[in-house]
């Protein structure tokens, strides 16, 4: 988790951070302290983590997917039935509910992911 939240960081994932608690009067100085201070369960409900992840590791562009994300995974769920179009990062992120619903757990969706 600490890999994802850091190129989070580098996708832009401070800026909403220091927002966040700056309306909070929060004394951190580095953004990296602000992020640990946030539950891992609170930040991956947040789309903009997954949004700053996505642009950091390259996933902020539509496409239309032509294989599943993970080997084995059907994809076909997440897409709308008008468009087929779908971020990558977004897909990621209902993969990871699934992960989490099927009693995996965070590290070890981010250690296959980011490996």
């Amino acid at each position: 988790m600490k890999e994802a939240i850091k190129k989070a960081i580098e996708g832009g994932y401070a800026e909403h951070l220091k927002k966040e608690y700056d309306a909070l009067s929060c004394n951190h100085t580095k953004p990296f302290e602000k992020c640990l201070d946030i539950s891992d369960e609170r930040m991956v409900l947040d789309p903009l983590f997954w949004q700053c992840l996505g642009k950091a590791e390259g996933w902020d562009e539509m496409f239309i997917a032509k294989k599943p994300v993970f080997q084995n995974e059907s994809i076909a769920k997440y897409f709308d039935s008008d468009s087929k179009q779908v971020k990558k990062w977004k897909v990621i992120w209902h993969h990871f509910i699934d992960w989490i619903a099927n009693g995996k757990s965070i590290d070890e969706f981010f250690n296959q992911l980011l490996t």
